[in-house]
């Protein structure tokens, strides 16, 4: 297995809870993601003005982008540094 994440990225984790992926997926996914979550939050995305909620809470998402996001190569390699090979379940 590849090191993917750097020892001060590791302990970061270990500290803080998470880390940051740059590239972790595509900015075509991230768009696909994005094009269904605005269909659930309460505001237009070409308008700020109303944007007028600090933060939206959405449920879970099972459509292709979000699993496809989250079982990146990248993503996996990271998986399995942090938690150990085989010792999580890809969604």
């Amino acid at each position: 297995m590849q090191n993917f994440l750097n020892p001060q990225q590791i302990q970061s984790f270990i500290t803080d809870g998470f880390i940051r992926i740059d590239n972790a997926f595509s900015a075509d996914l991230a768009r696909e993601a994005r094009s269904i979550l605005w269909k659930d939050i309460p505001a237009d995305p070409s308008d700020r003005s109303t944007w007028t909620q600090p933060v939206v809470w959405l449920g879970m998402y099972t459509q292709e982008p979000f699993i496809e996001a989250a079982n990146t190569a990248i993503l996996h390699q990271a998986f399995d540094q942090l938690v150990g090979e085989g010792k999580w379940l890809p969604a």
